[in-house]
């Protein structure tokens, strides 16, 4: 059986790039986002390390007055709860959908698991637009221990029914990786700019330098249910590919049937165009 793919939520899905505004409004310089977000999981680590628990956004509002303080800058309540209210409304980096969308069709299932709160994840999957991807979103807030302690994996395979193992994590990070791989699960990295493993852990089956590629190597090695589908002899996670499984009809999460996707005319070029249409065509007149 194909495990279970789990993605880590920012970074990995989402681009942290949309709070740059925000941290050059309050900070005038775009760096200070990274040095926030490294702050922020710095502090994540020592509350799962030595306790007291503290939940991801009392956590990320302390890395801002830590960062404003090493500044010399003065960071109001009010900027403070503007950049944690842009946290919500991140973009998802160009490939995800299309990342998705190759795992989906392949009949993988998709869940998340992220530091956030419930209540936060479910704002980021939503105002992503990626909700239809997933039949779960996990956050390490309900067992109290953060990633990347054993504990949110554990839960996240309790919750679905399966061993540890059969569970896949994808994450750009490598300490998410690390956690996972040491908690028995299996892992994918996702290698984006500026982004290393650790030469200290296991290297996990899959790398990639984006996510899409990511998703093309989990397909290779995890099968899925595409060698049954109509469209299993375009290559991997193709756009000719991708393409014919938006014309036909699909199912939705609750056994649904859905409309046809139109496919977009900017794609419409060359021999994935004519296929994309004729395929479009079809599941038309089916």
């Amino acid at each position: 059986m194909p495990r279970i793919c789990v993605f880590d939520v920012n970074e990995t899905l989402l681009d942290l790039r949309a709070l740059d505004p925000q941290f050059v409004r309050v900070f005038g310089d775009v760096a200070v986002r990274q040095a926030w977000f490294t702050q922020l999981l710095q502090n994540a680590f020592v509350a799962t390390i030595t306790g007291p628990y503290r939940d991801f956004g009392t956590l990320g509002t302390a890395a801002l007055e830590m960062v404003a303080a090493r500044r010399g800058v003065t960071i109001s309540q009010e900027e403070k709860n503007g950049i944690l209210r842009e946290m919500r409304r991140l973009s998802p980096h160009p490939e995800t959908q299309h990342a998705l969308e190759c795992l989906q069709q392949a009949g993988l299932r998709l869940v998340t698991l992220t530091n956030s709160t419930a209540q936060v994840a479910e704002a980021q999957i939503a105002n992503a637009g990626l909700s239809g991807y997933f039949e779960q979103i996990f956050s390490a807030d309900a067992v109290q221990r953060l990633k990347p302690a054993p504990e949110p994996y554990r839960m996240v395979a309790d919750r679905l029914g399966v061993a540890i193992g059969d569970l896949r994590l994808i994450a750009a990070h490598a300490w998410d990786i690390a956690g996972a791989l040491r908690a028995g699960c299996a892992a994918a990295f996702v290698a984006r700019s500026g982004m290393v493993l650790d030469p200290l852990v296991e290297r996990p089956d899959v790398v990639g330098a984006d996510l899409l590629e990511v998703a093309e190597r989990i397909v290779e090695r995890e099968g899925g249910e595409s060698r049954e589908m109509e469209y299993q002899w375009f290559p991997r996670c193709s756009l000719q590919g991708l393409l014919l499984a938006q014309a036909r009809p699909r199912l939705g999460r609750a056994g649904t049937r859905l409309r046809a996707s139109p496919v977009p005319e900017q794609t419409l070029v060359g021999g994935a165009g004519r296929i994309a249409s004729e395929a479009h065509d079809r599941a038309g007149s089916a």
